[in-house]
């Protein structure tokens, strides 16, 4: 399957291919597919906008929760940060900073904050993410500048949208 994206310079696809099998253990002529294989698929294609490195850095970030290493070394969560500013991504690695936060795992060897995801998602300007954000907040009882996050302060942080309607009123049954 994959020597019909073979010669196929302006398509991504065989990428996504290889991808796929990567990360769902599949195996392709008879053997696993490697993640440096699947880099070297992804930065075969000339980049002009940004959005193959944000690729990679998604699939790092994979990469990184499954425990699958890169050219034999694990991969850190400082390394797939590092992808996501070179790619501008400002939205993904803030969603990897909470994903970090949520599942306890440490950032440059400190425990990523729950204040640093929220500033994180201001930064990135997204308000219906952090107000998601501060949702989990009020129902781990993660704290947000030393205090407990509010049900009332989460409400009236959800944007003004429809999504953020949802979003409040899905979050008000659930409290």
């Amino acid at each position: 399957m994959l020597s019909a994206y073979g010669n196929d310079r302006s398509s991504i696809r065989g990428a996504f291919f290889l991808q796929k099998l990567c990360l769902q253990n599949i195996l392709h002529d008879d053997r696993k597919v490697a993640p440096d294989q699947v880099i070297k698929e992804f930065n075969r294609m000339p980049d002009r906008h940004n959005k193959y490195k944000v690729a990679i850095a998604r699939f790092k970030a994979e990469c990184y929760w499954m425990g699958l290493p890169l050219a034999g070394q694990p991969i850190t969560p400082e390394a797939v940060v590092k992808e996501y500013q070179a790619a501008g991504a400002i939205l993904e690695r803030a969603r990897f900073k909470e994903d970090c936060c949520l599942n306890g795992r440490s950032l440059n060897g400190r425990q990523v904050t729950p204040d640093a995801v929220v500033k994180d998602f201001q930064t990135a300007k997204a308000p219906l993410e952090r107000a998601r954000f501060k949702e989990e907040c009020c129902l781990r009882g993660l704290p947000l500048h030393g205090q407990p996050v509010a049900p009332e302060a989460v409400i009236k942080d959800f944007p003004e949208s429809p999504e953020g309607r949802l979003g409040a009123a899905r979050f008000r049954a659930e409290c």
